[in-house]
């Protein structure tokens, strides 16, 4: 299966988080969008769920998502090394899924901005992108 999915990508991405069984990486560029991030909290009671966004004002920014309620529910949380820009925008799910587009993880981006993900699970590329997050 391989889809892409241009419109309405926050619907298309919370089930399949919803549905992980055994483990979530992501590596988002940027992260404000609080629907994403409370189904990741949510799974991060029951599996390992991995996080690695930039080190910047828009993640950082007070008054955005709260990082610390991730790692206390036990997600594991990195920045991206400042040297080499982490500028990913994909997530595995069992190592079985990739997401991956344009989309970044805001609320720009569910509300505003063209974007784009495709949706695969072809062994090959989710391995691919496995090894990229490793």
């Amino acid at each position: 299966m391989t889809n892409a999915y241009f419109n309405n990508i926050e619907s298309e991405i919370i089930p399949l988080i919803k549905n992980a069984k055994k483990s979530i990486f992501c590596a988002v560029g940027w992260f404000t969008n609080p629907n994403l991030f409370r189904v990741l909290k949510d799974k991060a009671k029951n599996i390992p769920v991995y996080l690695v966004i930039i080190n910047d004002g828009i993640n950082n920014k007070l008054g955005k998502l709260n990082f610390q309620e991730f790692i206390n529910k036990g997600g594991h949380f990195y920045f991206g090394n400042d040297q080499n820009l982490m500028h990913h925008k994909f997530c595995i799910i069992d190592k079985k899924i990739v997401i991956n587009g344009s989309y970044n993880w805001t609320i720009f981006a569910e509300k505003s901005n063209r974007e784009n993900i495709v949706i695969s699970d072809k062994k090959k590329i989710v391995k691919l992108f496995f090894h990229e997050f490793e």
